[in-house]
């Protein structure tokens, strides 16, 4: 059978799932949603001391 260029990665002609693929799919998204998670607290991380630095200094001034 030929190879189906529109098909899904890791589906087989037969429209079955390739395990191994669906375990390194998720091991991505885990990785995906780690580095997000990361970042979104690094961005917390800045914005709020600098949000509460402005007010500081607004209420002083």
């Amino acid at each position: 059978m030929k190879d189906n260029p529109y098909a899904a990665a890791g589906v087989d002609g037969n429209g079955e799932r390739d395990p191994s693929i669906t375990i390194e799919l998720e091991e991505w998204r885990d990785a995906k949603r780690k580095r997000e998670k990361k970042l979104r607290l690094l961005i917390l991380g800045i914005l709020i001391p600098l949000v509460a630095l402005i007010a500081l200094l607004t209420a002083i001034l």
